[in-house]
């Protein structure tokens, strides 16, 4: 055997067989390949197929790519800051707190002046 799309589809069914744990005889057997012949490979795709683990995705990035793919554009705020890494969305959350709150020190502030100086350009009454 040494025909590369022959080699290649002898590592295809190799590789089914570890990952369904069937026996990689029989997939020898039909392709004529002794075990000196493989030896290494067939070593590798074991090693793969222990090293791999199912992951679920979270729905966050489910959505994500649903909407990637399928090219929905979102607009807003909102949104814009939601397609941010967390650390810029908190960045981005903990800025517009700081400055709401700034805002409103400010009106204060100003209030409390204003009031201020009110009170002194006010005449006494002399009565």
């Amino acid at each position: 055997m040494t025909s590369d799309v022959q080699w290649q589809n002898y590592l295809t069914d190799v590789t089914n067989a570890i990952q369904t744990h069937e026996t990689v005889d029989a997939v020898r057997a039909r392709y004529g390949i002794s075990h000196k012949e493989d030896k290494d490979l067939i070593d590798l795709i074991e090693r793969l197929d222990g090293s791999m683990r199912v992951v679920q995705p979270s729905t966050q990035f489910a959505n994500r790519l649903k909407d990637d793919l399928l090219g929905t554009q979102r607009t807003g705020v909102v949104w814009r800051i939601r397609r941010l890494p967390a650390r810029v969305q908190w960045a981005a959350i903990v800025t517009a707190i700081i400055g709401g709150v700034l805002i409103v020190v400010q009106r204060l502030v100003g209030a409390g002046n204003k009031l201020h100086s009110e009170e002194r350009t006010r005449i006494p009454d002399e009565g």
